[in-house]
């Protein structure tokens, strides 16, 4: 179980960066930090499985605290803490998304992908994020 960060040279422009992950770079277990080989999170992924593999797509989000105390600010009460927030991992988005063998799961465009979870895989499989 590790973290695989394969960065992206950031002279190239954001919307131009893209990222190959293989079975050579991890397997079951691992998890591809997406986000951080490409400088933000992926809008496009397409993973090639040659063999039976489950993964989990990983997305995060901000939460902040309310206020607890009042301030010279007539409205300050109801504002969120910036100072304070923190970031959540939510694996419910896509878990435990099954691709069989000789089949491509393709998305584009349908949710920030931050992370990529490889639960198991069976063989050789191919992931692009852009």
């Amino acid at each position: 179980m590790a973290d695989i960060i394969k960065k992206v040279t950031r002279t190239v422009p954001p919307t131009a960066r893209y990222q190959t992950f293989t079975q050579a770079d991890g397997g079951a277990g691992d998890v591809f930090m997406i986000k951080d080989s490409l400088g933000s999170p992926a809008n496009y992924v397409s993973i090639e499985a040659a063999a039976d593999m489950t993964v989990r797509f990983n997305v995060y989000h901000m939460v902040y605290p309310d206020r607890q105390h009042q301030t010279d600010f007539m409205y300050a009460s109801h504002l969120p803490n910036v100072s304070l927030g923190g970031r959540i991992k939510d694996e419910s988005v896509a878990s435990g998304l099954d691709i069989g063998s000789g089949e491509t799961l393709e998305l584009d465009d349908d949710f920030p992908v931050s992370d990529i979870e490889i639960l198991s895989a069976a063989g050789d499989f191919t992931i692009i994020v852009s």
